[in-house]
């Protein structure tokens, strides 16, 4: 059965170097024992290589590692190193929406993607060829298998052909078909696409809880500079990204400020993406970076869209007021509180 609720590729930290290294055992033990043999010692000393110099992934489904990437982001390519899922968690298509993922994100810089299996392994050979793969050589004892050329504007295309679907417009009237979601830390280059979230979560969701004066004048006054000036203040933004008609953008975002010793966050999901886990898991990168910074509490002003969002995640009410636009208007909100 086909996965339907959101989960997230996110980049690996040295606390996952262990589940990593059991998950690579898991999965991969069986077809290295047919192709080379095992050797414990090896193994343990050529995975930490590849950890330190490679790009290592944790696959999350509701912030519960199942599964893990290792690329190798070249000058015209993506080599793929490795790519495994939870033995439990197989057979949900999470292989295939990775796979796709990389394929999006190549074709936004041009390049092809590239990787080796062995004979040892046909379910592995099976799926990237019904992904449109093809077999350009051998070196014993590796197939080495590519996806090009070069993807261009092809890519949507190409996906299509090999079972992938997207929406032929990106508003909140039509369903959004959502792969691997990345998430990272935000930069200053990122404000443009911050600010179209934004946008997009206020005049999507804003409606149903505000009359149109207010949700216009809450959306008024936002520019990428808002953004820029925010993280040069000591905001830090996350954020999360995705495929959407086979180009990426940012699904929603998170921050974590501190105002007047007071640690504070807010959370923006497009409404198409909403109900995906993605604002929870925003949300709980904007809280580690407060804990991690000492923060023992953060006090949010929440607007009646995120309350129910927001309670949902620990946070109690502590009384109820207005909140002040950037236009000088106020708008109705819930002061919500969360111990950390």
């Amino acid at each position: 059965m086909a996965m339907t609720v959101a989960w997230i590729l996110r980049q690996a930290s040295e606390s996952d170097r262990e589940f990593l290294y059991e998950l690579h055992c898991r999965t991969m033990r069986e077809v290295i024992e047919k192709t080379w043999g095992w050797d414990e010692e090896w193994q343990r000393i050529d995975f930490e290589r590849r950890f330190r110099q490679y790009l290592a992934s944790v696959i999350e489904y509701e912030r519960r590692p199942i599964g893990g990437l290792l690329l190798e982001p070249l000058a015209d390519s993506i080599y793929v190193h490795e790519i495994q899922v939870l033995p439990e968690w197989q057979g949900q298509g999470i292989g295939t929406a990775v796979v796709r993922q990389i394929i999006t994100q190549a074709a936004s810089r041009g390049a092809t993607v590239t990787l080796s299996v062995v004979p040892a392994n046909p379910r592995a050979k099976q799926l990237y060829e019904r992904l449109g793969f093809e077999v350009t050589g051998f070196e014993a004892p590796f197939l080495r298998m590519r996806f090009g050329p070069p993807l261009g504007t092809h890519v949507a295309s190409r996906l299509r052909a090999n079972g992938a679907h997207f929406n032929n417009r990106m508003d909140e009237s039509s369903p959004m078909a959502i792969g691997a979601i990345e998430t990272r830390e935000a930069h200053p280059d990122d404000a443009d696409a911050i600010l179209a979230a934004h946008l997009d979560s206020i005049r999507s969701i804003g409606p149903s809880f505000y009359p149109p004066e207010i949700v216009e004048a809450w959306s008024a006054g936002l520019t990428p500079n808002v953004y820029v000036s925010a993280m040069e203040g000591g905001e830090v933004f996350f954020i999360a990204i995705g495929a959407v008609n086979g180009e990426l953008a940012v699904l929603g975002f998170a921050s974590h400020r501190v105002d007047d010793d007071q640690d504070g966050a807010s959370v923006y999901v497009r409404g198409m993406a909403s109900r995906r886990g993605i604002g929870t898991t925003l949300l709980g990168l904007a809280e580690e970076h407060a804990r991690a910074h000492g923060a023992k509490s953060i006090k949010i002003q929440a607007s009646l869209a995120g309350v129910a969002f927001y309670r949902a995640n620990g946070f109690e009410e502590l009384g109820r007021g207005d909140a002040l636009l950037m236009t000088g208007r106020s708008m109705p909100c819930v002061f919500m509180r969360k111990l950390l």
